[in-house]
């Protein structure tokens, strides 16, 4: 949600899921190309 200054006006942006996941996904694979592959370890928390 945002204000708009001029007219003082509310706006909502609603991002789908899947835009949000494509971004993740965008974001992970630049630091694979950048920094390379490394093994990650969880304490496998569902």
């Amino acid at each position: 949600m945002y204000i708009e200054p001029v007219n003082k006006s509310v706006h909502r942006i609603y991002i789908s899921q899947e835009i949000n996941i494509f971004v993740a996904q965008k974001f992970i694979r630049s630091l694979v190309s950048k920094y390379g592959k490394h093994t990650v370890y969880t304490d496998a928390v569902p």
